[in-house]
């Protein structure tokens, strides 16, 4: 089951190499996550999402938010998954929030 939220996207890295033969190819996001019980303030959470062509979806805005000091907000789909002995939440969509709406 996914569920959507509209968070901070705080970075994003995409990776397209190959080494020793092995092919990678990958994009991460970094969100801005609040602490759970005895911590206070924020830290940022990596998430994997798809191929390195997600990168390019988003760079745009990535760039504008460091430019201007603002924050890079976006509708987040995350879905939790399992291997049968580990949870994982993958991110399945990323939508942009235009930079005026986060202005109002």
């Amino acid at each position: 089951m996914s569920y959507k939220e509209i968070v901070e996207i705080c970075g994003a890295k995409p990776t397209n190499t190959t080494v020793d033969g092995t092919h990678y190819d990958s994009t991460k996001i970094y969100l801005k996550t609040s602490f759970y019980d005895d911590g206070l303030g924020y830290a940022t959470v990596e998430y994997k999402w798809g191929d390195h062509k997600n990168y390019a979806t988003i760079e745009p805005y990535l760039k504008v938010a460091k430019e201007t000091s603002q924050p890079f907000m976006a509708e987040v789909e995350r879905e939790t998954v399992t291997t049968g002995s580990r949870t994982i939440v993958i991110v399945l969509s990323v939508k942009p929030i235009d930079f005026k709406q986060v202005q109002k």
